[in-house]
């Protein structure tokens, strides 16, 4: 969904405006509003971004607004309780040879893992940290925008995704705060690599996600199109819901269709549309 060609600028008085690399055909804007507040409990930073990473003042012309007011930590970060302090790798992750309906080192559809609920990370450990650089390995050899980490069958609430300078590239414990709006759009998973399994998803077209880095740092994401739509698609997984399961209609039926050929119960994912 990325790439890293810029388009030919255009040049207006002393400011240098591009297309957009992932918004292909429009300009760079300000489409998603990001606020952290710092594990020290300094100063808070907003900004927005667009998806290629650019950045722009919240005053900026046409400058994304949270959906919903931000809730401030005040002071010093405090991390709630959670499976991160005693988490280790030594057994979880799946071999890179895995299953023939998933990609390298993704767990398939099946996988009691990604069909329940994940629990909360809580303390960011060096353990957590090289899981995160894990799944990253892992969702750029796929290629993939997203990667959750039941989906390397870890069932801790984090996930990484590709648009790093929009967002954060980890984002531990995500909440979803607020949606609004509708966008369909066209979706495929890691962990269902069928042919003709892809297809057209309803979702919030904008959604608010509240989460940390591991880096400690508490941080609300407002974003927009492409973006939330990762977001979303990868705190479903941290809830145990598959992209199939928000299927309706002859989609619904069609992919369903695919997976009960290739064999898979889909017993396993329910519908469960918006």
């Amino acid at each position: 969904m990325a790439s890293d060609r810029r388009g030919n600028p255009e040049h207006r008085g002393r400011v240098t405006v591009s297309e957009c690399p992932v918004h292909r055909g429009e300009q760079c804007a300000p489409r998603h509003r990001v606020t952290t507040w710092p594990v020290d409990g300094g100063r808070v930073k907003d900004r927005c971004t667009c998806t290629c990473g650019r950045r722009f003042p919240v005053t900026a012309d046409g400058a994304a607004e949270h959906l919903v007011d931000p809730i401030d930590p005040g002071g010093a970060v405090e991390v709630p309780p959670g499976r991160g302090a005693t988490w280790t790798m030594a057994a979880d992750l799946p071999p890179d040879a895995g299953s023939p309906i998933a990609s390298p080192g993704v767990v398939p559809v099946e996988t009691p893992v990604l069909h329940v609920a994940t629990e909360p990370v809580g303390a960011v450990t060096r353990e957590i940290k090289a899981l995160v650089k894990h799944m990253v390995r892992v969702m750029h050899r796929a290629p993939g925008v997203g990667l959750a980490a039941n989906q390397v069958g870890v069932g801790l609430r984090l996930f990484v995704q590709v648009h790093k300078g929009a967002a954060p590239e980890a984002m531990v414990d995500p909440e979803i705060r607020a949606s609004d709006g509708t966008w369909t759009y066209t979706e495929g998973c890691l962990s269902l690599v069928l042919d003709d399994a892809h297809a057209p998803v309803d979702r919030p077209r904008r959604v608010q996600v509240r989460a940390r880095t591991v880096h400690g740092e508490v941080v609300e994401v407002t974003a927009d199109g492409i973006l939330a739509r990762i977001l979303q698609h990868e705190i479903d997984h941290l809830d145990g819901i598959e992209y199939v399961q928000r299927l309706v209609g002859e989609h619904h039926d069609r992919v369903y269709g695919l997976m009960a050929d290739a064999g898979l119960d889909v017993d396993c994912v329910p519908p469960t549309p918006y």
